[in-house]
């Protein structure tokens, strides 16, 4: 801009091009007037003093804007300058990250393109799951206030360690450890003494019933032996996959009859009872059919004083046990309300947040607890189309000590895995991984719109989205233990359960991934998509086969989510080629829904859940395409 437009804006009220004297003879208090050679703008003054002269008279005719274009002008300025500063953070945050596309590229080439919403979200998204295997960052000092916080009210209640609220940063915790802290010097320096706190202040509880323990003299257990075999077949075919409870300890306690006088544990040991008596061939639990376990589940109530006493561990058990109980039934709608609360107990206590990483037996069941209500958030929201009660960046908690359960009360080394023996728990560490792929999936592809408002993302997102969830689970697959890995001939007998479920878990997400993208059959992305999907859905329904056949009538009720859509997805590809070819044309897709059928068959009579997958199917246009073929032999 010249210093004649400086000089030329609307100053002291006059509209621009109006005549007014140059700054220097304005000084000099002289008349000021344009000089008469040809093509100057300055005055004879200037002229003659050899200055640079402010004088303006060519006029200028300007329309007055309304009030509201003002508005929109300056509306449209900011929102330009909201995008600018939007690329200009996420291009020094990609400068100071060294990441990889799923491309392979640098994302030196991305810095270099005008970023805007759409470009920033996926670089977000992608450094948040690259953070799925790195190391935790360490925890920030005003993480760990909550933790002084607790000791000041173990001080001042004289209550046990567990039975303290876990209160947040957003709580103000900073500001009360700050005036707990002033406070204390400013009593000490005069000498008096910290008044106690009311009682009636530190005391007060909802009022509950007077007998607060869960009555146990109406419980009926199971007598023995059918007790051990239930406890033997809950570890053998259920705590291999979601390692809730630690086999030694709960033996132990069930040895010693704990059971029958702790009301906590009680429920704990009937839910077992519940789960395992789908597995067992007991005369009780085979007349039942799908109802088995219903005799022992009954006797737990859902609500009791939960709700108002400090959760302890074998409340945080029994909803996880509860949920994975109720999950194969026909009520598995309340799966997701039990298991949300399960979550929201354990939070209140903290579990949420990385304590000391020195083992002890309890803090690991606790930790356990916490893990298995999260997996199961995420699956049941993902079966129901809901939102998980806690996502990513809600927890900061260190993953399970990959130590076989005989291994932690070792006399000399405790919570030590021999070397060069692989453990079991390496498996529900590599699932939770996947889980956590999941949890992006659903935030990603399965929200509502309005994220893609809020972040003001303009574009194909899906198909943005979708490349880069595909390399990360690429990436998990990649990292997969050794002895996890599929191999159809594996010995062990676990590690070959948990390499099916893994691999399993794996199929099935990658088919949600890009189930996305199926709406729009005529798009390409739709047709890639769809043969990515089935590639994954056959590798599912064979591997599934091999297992059957291997265990017999022994059904792993983990794998049966990923078996469903394998088998829907199969069959969306043979409905789709027999747009095209003839019917007549034997397709292998058939055989492999066949396969899935057999194994949702395996569960029908125990699992009620599987029995209302197999109706679907069968009065589906799968039922069409089986009497087709058989009529035409």
């Amino acid at each position: 801009m010249s210093i004649n437009q400086y000089h030329g804006r609307n100053l002291q009220g006059k509209k621009p091009g109006t005549k007014r004297p140059c700054d220097v003879c304005r000084r000099r208090k002289t008349g000021c007037y344009k000089s008469q050679i040809p093509g100057s703008e300055k005055c004879k003054t200037c002229i003659e003093a050899k200055l640079e002269c402010t004088y303006f008279t060519t006029p200028v005719k300007r329309r007055m804007k309304s009030h509201v274009e003002v508005l929109e002008s300056r509306l449209k300025e900011s929102e330009a300058q909201v995008i600018e500063l939007r690329a200009e953070l996420t291009r020094a945050y990609m400068y100071t990250t060294p990441t990889t596309t799923s491309s392979g590229n640098s994302d030196k080439s991305t810095n270099e393109q005008s970023l805007n919403g759409l470009t920033a979200w996926l670089h977000v998204m992608r450094n948040t799951m690259a953070s799925l295997y790195g190391p935790p960052a360490p925890p920030d000092a005003d993480d760990l206030l909550h933790l002084e916080f607790n000791k000041l009210s173990l001080e001042i209640k004289k209550v046990k360690e567990r039975e303290h609220v876990f209160i947040g940063k957003s709580a103000g915790v900073a500001l009360i450890k700050a005036t707990a802290d002033i406070k204390s010097m400013v009593h000490t320096r005069t000498g008096s003494k910290m008044p106690s706190p009311r009682t009636h202040i530190c005391g007060w509880r909802p009022e509950t019933r007077k007998n607060i323990t869960r009555r146990t003299s109406e419980l009926s257990f199971a007598t023995e032996p059918l007790l051990s075999e239930l406890i033997g077949l809950y570890f053998t075919h259920q705590n291999i996959y979601l390692p809730l409870l630690h086999r030694p300890t709960f033996e132990r306690l069930v040895a010693e009859g704990l059971h029958l006088r702790d009301g906590g544990f009680a429920a704990t040991v009937l839910l077992v009872c519940a789960i395992a008596s789908r597995w067992s061939m007991d005369p009780s639990a085979v007349d039942a059919g799908a109802a088995c376990g219903r005799e022992w589940f009954d006797q737990v109530p859902i609500v009791e004083d939960r709700f108002f006493e400090r959760p302890t561990l074998y409340d945080l058990q029994y909803y996880c046990l509860a949920v994975i109980f109720l999950d194969g039934s026909a009520a598995s709608q309340a799966c997701w309300t039990l298991v949300g609360i399960g979550l929201r107990l354990a939070e209140d206590i903290g579990l949420h947040i990385r304590k000391s990483p020195v083992p002890s037996v309890e803090d690991e069941l606790y930790k356990r607890a916490f893990w298995v209500l999260l997996y199961l958030d995420r699956v049941i929201s993902a079966e129901m189309g809901r939102t998980c009660a806690m996502q990513y960046d809600d927890f900061d908690i260190y993953p399970l000590r990959e130590v076989d359960d005989e291994h932690w009360e070792h006399p000399t080394h405790p919570f030590q895995q021999p070397r060069g023996v692989p453990s079991r728990v390496a498996f529900f560490n590599a699932l939770m991984r996947l889980n956590h792929i999941l949890g992006f999936c659903l935030i990603f592809l399965y929200r509502s719109d309005r994220m893609l408002a809020l972040f003001s993302i303009h574009g194909p997102w899906k198909e943005s989205a979708v490349p880069e969830l595909d390399s990360v689970l690429n990436t998990w697959h990649a990292h997969i233990p050794e002895h996890l890995r599929w191999d159809p001939t594996r010995k062990d007998q676990v590690f070959f359960d948990q390499s099916v479920a893994l691999h399993c878990g794996f199929y099935h997400l990658q088919i949600l991934i890009h189930r996305a993208l199926l709406r729009n059959f005529a798009a390409t992305s739709a047709l890639s998509s769809l043969t990515i999907c089935t590639t994954a859905a056959q590798a599912c329904a064979n591997m599934v086969d091999i297992h059957r056949r291997r265990n017999g009538t022994a059904p792993a009720v983990i794998n049966l989510q990923a078996v469903f859509s394998s088998a829907l997805i199969l069959m969306l590809q043979v409905w789709t080629k027999r747009r095209t070819a003839s019917a007549l044309v034997p397709d292998q897709n058939l055989e492999m829904v066949q396969n899935c059928m057999d194994v949702i068959l395996l569960c029908d009579s125990r699992w009620q859940n599987a029995g209302i997958l197999w109706y679907a199917f069968r009065y589906s246009p799968y039922h069409t395409i089986i009497l087709f073929q058989e009529h035409f032999g």
